[in-house]
């Protein structure tokens, strides 16, 4: 486990809901408390993680402005101050990234690498690629869960995703 109880090393959590519940905001708030060593859902210490959010759709202003609320509250929970670090790492990329393409795939991979997450969060899918026309939809989403597939895999960490319901 890299969450006690929650998310394990390869594992995948694909969270679905309508736009504006939270999906994003609970991703951060996953991604900072389990760098902060506190369970997201407990508040029960754990073992500090090493995290990404790759966010490929929000504004950098409202993304940074929530996420210094969060670092805030688990550094008061947890006693740390402010010189030591929380490795939770932002990457904030609100045109999207074309994953069906070598180069989005590169910039994603180059991140991954650098880091090294223990929990990789990103999303939301639909701006993970470019749907190419001349293919079938499920051929485009079989290649985009293989990229992933790979994430967790060949950089063994937990993957957290976010996506929107149909309407």
């Amino acid at each position: 486990w890299i969450i006690p109880g929650l998310l394990e090393r390869s594992e995948r959590v694909i969270v679905v809901a309508p736009e504006g519940v939270g999906k994003t905001m609970l991703a951060r708030q996953m991604a900072i408390c389990a760098a902060a060593g506190i369970h997201p859902f407990t508040g029960q210490p754990i073992k500090p993680l090493r995290t990404l959010t790759i966010d490929l759709e929000n504004p950098d202003k409202i993304i940074r402005r929530t996420s210094r609320k969060i670092m805030k509250i688990a550094r008061e929970r947890t006693r740390l101050s402010d010189s030591t670090p929380i490795e939770a790492y932002l990457r904030i990329m609100p045109a999207g990234v074309d994953l069906l393409k070598p180069t989005g795939r590169a910039i994603v991979d180059a991140l991954v690498e650098d880091i090294k997450p223990d929990l990789l969060c990103m999303g939301p899918l639909y701006k993970s690629f470019i749907e190419p026309g001349g293919r079938s939809a499920e051929a485009s989403a079989s290649e985009i869960a293989m990229y992933y597939d790979h994430l967790r895999y060949d950089f063994n960490c937990a993957l957290w995703l976010e996506q929107h319901a149909p309407l």
